[in-house]
């Protein structure tokens, strides 16, 4: 069970930080 959470968790902050870098990448271009 601890290992499926870690699973989810890392997926988790996966797509945050995907996110997070889409974002910063779409207001650099929309600031250009």
């Amino acid at each position: 069970m601890a290992s499926s959470a870690a699973v989810r968790f890392n997926i988790l902050a996966a797509q945050i930080r995907m996110m997070l870098t889409f974002f910063r990448v779409s207001r650099f271009f929309v600031l250009r």
